[in-house]
């Protein structure tokens, strides 16, 4: 299966209207679990970049995190001055790579977003992190990474992240030159934009759309999976966020993935679709209007008819809020959810 995810979890925590069976009761499987191996694996992998924890310092078996956080990081923002990140480094000896090393222990999530700015060269691994993402060749992806584990324990850590200035570097790596920088940030995203929704919001005011927008089109099947799924929690059931995705260019690029051979990416593509032409539980007639009006019919029509269970189940559930927009007395049809095994992508 593909990394990273078609996944249909709310960004908000809760399940996505797809996330039922047929009689309206609430779905007992989790379509999180591709989300959640990926956490797993990123976290195991990422652990063979570091060296043991210098003596004195938090371990994983320690929390070792409220030392390094505000305590209250809804309130209280982190002084990233120049003259405080000095006094921040003055705890951890040597050059950035080992800072990054006792920063990671010590769950210093200030520190390891200050870090991000950093380019200094680590050594290469042979083995490889992450499915499709390059191995972080710099410190400053390789904080990124740390970050996306992080993000992915709970929502306090993702405050703690964005109040630190992580978000707007991360956002940062998205237009910039340096592949492995731009694929953490994707992977850290993912992670960041489910749950906080200020956090989603602080993503968004960063100016995020457009070059996830232009990710999109990578070569990489798992990149253009893990695009999507940022975006769409993005603008997950919020009206503005909705019109500047698709002023941005969204629906055009959801449709043209529709093609893709990946089956994952399709399964996502067609998510997408189905979150901006819903908003809560009401057909947002305008928005399911141009994707109609976008929709190559001959494309839309073999989705229809697909073998992979979860795209025939998006595609449906689409044609059913097309004929609701038609005035047709259609219900829209929440499909059976598929067990894990069923969410497999050729």
């Amino acid at each position: 299966m593909g990394n990273c995810c078609a996944s249909r979890s709310r960004p908000d925590g809760g399940p996505s209207k797809l996330a039922y069976n047929t009689d309206g009761t609430p779905y007992s499987g989790s379509f999180m679990s591709s989300v959640r191996r990926e956490f797993r694996r990123l976290k195991d992998r990422t652990n063979k970049f570091f060296k043991p924890a210098e003596a004195g310092l938090a371990t994983d078996a320690d929390d070792g995190f409220g030392d390094n956080i505000m305590s209250d990081p809804d309130e209280d923002i982190p002084d990233m001055s120049p003259t405080n990140i000095a006094k921040m480094a003055a705890k951890y000896k040597g050059d950035e790579a080992q800072q990054l090393n006792q920063a990671r222990d010590a769950k210093d999530i200030p520190f390891l977003a200050h870090l991000l700015s950093s380019n200094k060269k680590v050594k290469a691994q042979k083995s490889k992190i992450h499915p499709w993402a390059d191995n972080p060749k710099t410190v400053g992806a390789l904080a990124a990474s740390q970050l996306a584990i992080f993000a992915g324990e709970d929502d306090k850590k993702k405050r703690a992240i964005m109040n630190a200035g992580g978000l707007q570097k991360l956002v940062k790596f998205l237009a910039g030159t340096s592949v492995d920088k731009k694929e953490t940030a994707v992977i850290a995203l993912v992670f960041l934009s489910e749950g906080d929704p200020d956090v989603r919001a602080e993503i968004r005011d960063n100016g995020a759309f457009r070059p996830l927008i232009t990710l999109a089109s990578s070569k990489k099947p798992g990149m253009r999976a893990a695009v999507i799924k940022v975006l769409r929690n993005l603008y997950y059931d919020n009206e503005e966020a909705q019109n500047s995705f698709i002023e941005a260019g969204g629906i055009r690029m959801l449709i043209q993935q529709l093609a893709h051979k990946s089956q994952e990416v399709v399964a996502e593509a067609l998510i997408g679709l189905e979150d901006l032409i819903v908003r809560g539980e009401d057909l947002v007639a305008e928005n399911a209007e141009m994707v109609k009006d976008a929709m190559n019919v001959k494309t839309f029509k073999k989705l229809l008819a697909s073998p992979t269970k979860e795209v025939k189940d998006a595609a449906t559930y689409l044609q059913n809020r097309f004929d609701e927009l038609d005035g047709k007395n259609v219900d829209p049809g929440i499909p059976e959810a598929a067990s894990e095994d069923e969410q497999e992508y050729d």
